[in-house]
């Protein structure tokens, strides 16, 4: 179980990175969208 986490830690870390930089454009999008309405 070590092995196989050890081996999936770097894609856990990339899906992290990809998650927040979506949460990051979403969050942008809507306060734009706030800020105009």
């Amino acid at each position: 179980l070590l092995c196989h986490y050890n081996n999936w830690d770097p894609v856990m870390v990339g899906i992290r990175r990809i998650f927040a930089f979506i949460c990051r454009k979403h969050r942008i999008q809507s306060s734009r969208r706030q800020r105009t309405v």
